[in-house]
């Protein structure tokens, strides 16, 4: 995956490097500044492999998932000023290095990049298919912005799961379908590898729950991202509230009211939460695995290789 991983970012650089003397300055160096961060780039790479899976080349996806990379790395910067959180990638975020307004701005200029990419060479399906991307990705996230801790509705696993298929899942399985469809695949393939592309969302977005919560269980002071401190739902949080009594699921949604975390991960510890999550996390990885198991793909070791990865990353 490394050398998929180098081809993705020289694809950005060089689609950056367009740019390069354009002003102002310091707005193509805020839109820079995450891309040249370390990231995961799981949803450009599962673009490529399933372009590759299907039979196409690297170079048949390399300008979609790049603009799928900067599409990504747009909704974190405006993750990051809806939150207010310092750090993303190990740097500073965009809004505290550059200001608020900046950073808006660069994360806009983002995509309009990326539509630009896009639109040179998407056929009508491809662009529809993305399009739809992209706005599934934003329902979920307003939706999860939107959880109301006092509504007994929103703190339950069901509706959690909702949540992640339109954030992250429905996300993932389009690329992948986008991926197949760039490398000439049949409805079939297309089809099956959107499944697998949904099921590897599921599983990452539950694994990003266990690094959350074991991250603040190391520390509770510390100042990482963190969805329980934003009020946000996580599978810890509501398994943990389902398993428990009124009495504590009262304390822990009170104490998460009023900033105060140390009940919630008391609650998450004693009902074991979060190996629940992790035992689920590799229960749809599973299921990704086995969409592919009767299938002739090329690189399909790969495939299955980034499946594991999702639910064992420490990162």
């Amino acid at each position: 995956m490394t050398e998929l991983l180098s081809l993705v970012d020289e694809e950005i650089e060089r689609l950056l490097g367009v740019r390069t003397g354009r002003e102002p300055a310091v707005l193509y160096e805020a839109a820079h500044h995450l891309l040249k961060a370390s990231g995961k780039k799981v949803r450009s790479l599962l673009m490529l492999l399933a372009c590759i899976s299907v039979g196409g080349t690297a170079e048949d996806a390399l300008p979609f998932a790049a603009a799928t990379e900067l599409i990504q790395t747009a909704s974190l910067i405006h993750d990051d000023i809806i939150d207010d959180d310092s750090v993303r990638r190990g740097v500073t975020s965009t809004h505290l290095k550059y200001g608020t307004k900046i950073a808006v701005i660069a994360g806009d200029l983002l995509i309009a990049l990326a539509v630009r990419i896009i639109g040179q060479r998407a056929v009508p399906e491809v662009l529809q298919r993305l399009s739809e991307c992209g706005i599934v990705m934003c329902e979920g996230e307003a939706s999860d912005f939107l959880i109301d801790l006092s509504n007994p509705g929103h703190m339950t696993t069901s509706y959690y799961m909702s949540v992640v298929r339109s954030k992250t899942a429905s996300f993932m399985m389009g690329i992948s379908q986008v991926g197949a469809l760039l490398g000439g695949g049949t409805d079939r393939q297309v089809e099956v590898l959107g499944e697998f592309g949904k099921m590897i969302g599921i599983a990452f977005q539950l694994r990003d729950d266990v690094l959350d919560v074991r991250s603040l269980q190391r520390d509770a002071d510390t100042s990482a991202l963190s969805d329980l401190r934003h009020r946000r739902i996580s599978y810890p949080l509501v398994y943990g509230l389902e398993s428990s009594s009124d009495e504590v699921r009262a304390r822990a949604i009170r104490g998460l009211s009023m900033s105060d975390i140390e009940p919630a991960l008391r609650m998450i510890d004693e009902t074991r939460a979060v190996e629940e999550t992790v035992r689920l996390a590799k229960h749809y990885a599973e299921e990704a695995r086995q969409q592919l198991r009767d299938e002739e793909l090329t690189r399909k070791d790969t495939l299955l290789a980034l499946a594991d990865f999702v639910v064992e990353r420490l990162y």
